[in-house]
């Protein structure tokens, strides 16, 4: 069987959920659908959503939430 690739755009304001529901993320900036910064995101799929606890996610929120002051 064939696999397809497929594609789906998520916006939100949390990077929790970006991170655990994307591939990667991009992240705009204040002008009108601006791009800003793109990264794609370190962690294995699937992922189990109650891994918010771990370490690896965090590192990634703080990587990102990093790049929207930049």
């Amino acid at each position: 069987m064939e696999r397809r690739r497929k594609a789906v755009l998520f916006v939100t304001h949390d990077l929790e959920e970006a991170i655990s529901l994307s591939d990667r993320v991009v992240i705009m900036s204040a002008a009108r659908g601006a791009h800003h910064r793109q990264r794609k995101v370190p962690l294995g799929r699937p992922r189990d959503i109650g891994e918010s606890s771990s370490i690896r996610l965090h590192a990634c929120i703080r990587n990102l939430d990093a790049l929207k002051t930049k």
